[in-house]
């Protein structure tokens, strides 16, 4: 039975934690790309790569391991309800905000175009658009204006 609750918990985060290893890999390609196109590529450096992955893992599985020992204790204690505040989700979010603004840092430096910036920018653009449709506003009278 806990085996099974240890898997159950690991099965609901996983898309979380599969997120957060594609965004790894993809940090990887785009570091090491950036490091070869510019010549800064460091054997040190790429080390510190392991070492990453095996702190977010580690991470991701301890508090996985938390969320296993509240289940419990709300267990022996009785409760019907089961809550963990989805902290191993937390987690995950977090790291795969940081390991997208490294992206994101890596491809300005090889592209020179900030992605983020252009993305939230395009939202912006559209949500006033829609708004302005829904308010019954068009484009050239705000123009005009």
């Amino acid at each position: 039975m806990m085996f099974d609750l240890f898997l159950d918990i690991l099965i609901d985060n996983l898309p979380y934690i599969i997120v957060v290893i594609a965004l790894l890999l993809i940090d990887t390609i785009t570091g090491l790309t950036k490091a070869f196109r510019f010549n800064m590529y460091e054997s040190s450096k790429a080390r510190k790569i392991f070492s990453k992955m095996i702190v977010y893992l580690g991470l991701i599985f301890a508090f996985i391991m938390i969320e296993f020992l509240l289940i419990n204790i709300q267990i022996k204690l009785g409760s019907e309800e089961y809550k963990t505040g989805h902290i191993t989700i937390i987690l995950c979010c977090a790291m795969s905000l940081v390991e997208l603004s490294s992206i994101n840092e890596n491809f300005e430096v090889i592209t020179g175009k900030n992605y983020i910036s252009t993305v939230v920018n395009y939202v912006i653009d559209k949500i006033k658009t829609i708004t302005n449709q829904l308010m019954g506003k068009d484009e050239e009278n705000e123009k005009k204006a």
